[in-house]
């Protein structure tokens, strides 16, 4: 009877953390919850008791099946671990994790094949080097203009990237976001006429600056007399022509290159990156500090983007329809973004004296 007992034990246990191991696979942000099934825990106490001597003599048959269950609940629950601990390396585990199924639908949708040596992401072709592209003219014009020109002609305002110095990144990191945020800056000031460029302002909470900054600011007043504003985060990332950012699942980006078919790891990362939140808590901070500054006297017209963009020299990426970061804030490029400048226009960079004032104070530089 023992016996019996013991086996119908072991038997559910090893069926049921099969099933939910096996389901885990599906789901790697729920591994560790998966792999630890409540079957496993009066296993493990029948285990304990008949280590102790608490029931009568139990055959060895018995004692071979609880040992044996022992052996598999250690080998699911190092697997487990192990899925877990590659998980979180992957940044699969992290809030914005991506599964099998959505990476599947994105290999789907660029016609990224399968692939069976390394490296892979979850199983399709990854590429560590973006195709080489022809670099674009418009931004090799805008890397060679000299900044102290535009910042003479009051065509941009402060210094780009000045905020990054502060940041919890690494020198590279900083280095690369500071020169993608000039090399923006400039883009903007020269290819998108009507508008004033402001760039790194202080963030804000209740009303008071913090750390967390607005890397760029665009600002004009069109025909109307209505400020337009546009308050964008700068994002230096890799690619060239060949490479599109889409969003496979909120909170998450990826990158492919087209060309290769494949998706594109990133410096020490995998292609997947994971959308801060920044922009989406400004934008009620600063749209009820720019009510407050207007007070009825001029009306505003602001919009809140992502510009990704490149700074290496070989083209442009693009950015697939539809990508927002948390908040509802749009990615877009900068030539996106240029055209909607350009179809809200003609605009005037003479903006409202205080507004001007307000933006400057706002100024890390």
């Amino acid at each position: 009877m023992t016996f019996l007992a013991f086996a119908l034990t072991f038997l559910a246990g090893a069926a049921e953390g099969g099933w939910r191991f096996l389901k885990s696979c599906g789901k790697p942000g729920r591994r560790l919850l998966f792999a630890s099934p409540p079957l496993f825990l009066p296993l493990a106490a029948l285990s304990l008791f008949t280590a102790l001597g608490a029931f009568p003599s139990p055959s060895p048959l018995a004692n071979c099946s609880v040992a044996f269950s022992l052996l598999c609940l250690l080998f699911l629950g190092g697997k487990a671990s192990l899925a877990l601990s590659g998980a979180k390396k992957r940044g699969e585990g992290a809030p914005g994790a991506l599964s099998k199924r959505e990476v599947k639908k994105m290999a789907e949708k660029y016609s990224i094949p399968r692939s069976f040596s390394r490296p892979a992401f979850f199983g399709f072709r990854e590429e560590a080097d973006a195709s080489r592209g022809e670099a674009d003219p418009n931004f090799a014009f805008a890397a060679s203009y000299p900044y102290w020109k535009l910042a003479k002609e009051g065509r941009i305002v402060g210094e780009p990237g000045a905020g990054l110095s502060s940041a919890p990144f690494s020198a590279s990191l900083s280095m690369a976001g500071a020169k993608g945020e000039k090399l923006l800056a400039k883009f903007f000031a020269l290819f998108c006429p009507g508008v004033r460029v402001y760039a790194s302002l202080y963030g804000l909470k209740k009303g008071m600056k913090t750390p967390s900054d607005i890397d760029l600011v665009l600002a004009g007043v069109d025909g109307e007399g209505r400020v337009r504003m546009w308050m964008v985060d700068a994002k230096n990332y890799r690619g060239g022509r060949s490479v599109v950012y889409d969003r496979p699942a909120p909170g998450v980006l990826v990158r492919v290159d087209l060309e290769r078919r494949a998706f594109l790891a990133g410096s020490g990362a995998g292609p997947a990156l994971k959308m801060g939140g920044n922009m989406g808590r400004q934008k009620e901070e600063w749209e009820r500090a720019l009510s407050r500054l207007a007070g009825g006297r001029w009306e505003i017209a602001d919009a809140w983007r992502v510009c990704i963009i490149s700074a290496s020299g070989g083209g442009q990426p693009k950015v697939a329809p539809g990508v927002e970061w948390p908040g509802g804030i749009k990615a877009r490029s900068p030539y996106q973004i240029c055209r909607e400048v350009a179809k809200a226009g003609p605009l005037s960079p003479n903006i409202p004296p205080a507004l001007h004032a307000f933006l400057a104070s706002m100024l890390k530089s």
